[in-house]
């Protein structure tokens, strides 16, 4: 009894979900980066599909959300007044300040990449009002929400906005001192816990100032550890 043996292609042998899944990847790949699809066909983005892009939170990959966004703020396709840029803008700020987490995450990095401060090279030109947008974004947080307004520092601090967190540091008030560890001597009582210095004093002088160490007009780098934070033994 002779054996017959069938080769059938690969594609063949997969599931027929499989198949279906990968065409669909290689028909979501963007020919360009920054491109949203609208109806089924490739598009260069403007400046409300963009913004619909970026919460489009059925894309799992962050960096697709935020690319044709990015793409309007750096003008890689078209040119825009910047009447229209500071509109997109105002969007993503507000989108930090009361969007959910997704969202001020996508909204944040967009700002981020147009400024140019991703680590890649990214096409078209720098936008210059990221810096400006920080800003905005730690003045309107500070007042009432610190904890999260902090984490904005560094990206005007990246940003080169030194001179704005020196204002901040300046018109800061110094903490008072607090026990360190190593301030312990043998045989004393030690301070109730109040008195101690936290890991991170998260106060402006202590903020502002850390990233003003070694600048002029900055704090001495040893008073801000004492300060600032709970220094080893």
């Amino acid at each position: 009894m002779k054996r017959i043996m069938l080769f059938l292609p690969v594609a063949a042998l997969l599931p027929v979900g499989i198949g279906a899944q990968e065409d669909e990847r290689e028909r979501q790949a963007a020919p360009k980066r920054g491109m949203v699809l609208v109806a089924g066909e490739w598009q260069e983005p403007t400046p409300d599909a963009a913004l619909r892009a970026l919460m489009d939170i059925q894309v799992n990959s962050l960096s697709v959300r935020v690319g044709p966004t990015t793409a309007v703020l750096r003008q890689v396709y078209d040119s825009y007044s910047p009447g229209e840029l500071r509109s997109l803008e105002d969007r993503l700020v507000d989108l930090i300040i009361n969007g959910d987490e997704a969202q001020q995450r996508a909204a944040r990095l967009a700002l981020v990449v147009a400024a140019g401060d991703s680590g890649y090279v990214d096409p078209g030109v720098p936008y210059a009002g990221s810096r400006t947008a920080f800003i905005r974004v730690f003045e309107t947080l500070r007042t009432h929400d610190y904890e999260r307004a902090r984490t904005y520092l560094l990206n005007i601090a990246r940003l080169g906005g030194h001179e704005y967190i020196g204002d901040l540091f300046a018109a800061s008030e110094q903490p008072p001192p607090c026990f360190q560890p190593h301030d312990a001597r043998p045989g004393e009582p030690l301070p109730p816990a109040s008195e101690w210095c936290p890991p991170v004093r998260k106060v402006l002088w202590c903020d502002a100032g850390g990233h003003l160490v070694g600048r002029e007009g900055g704090p001495d780098r040893m008073l801000h550890l004492r300060l600032c934070t709970r220094m080893r033994v």
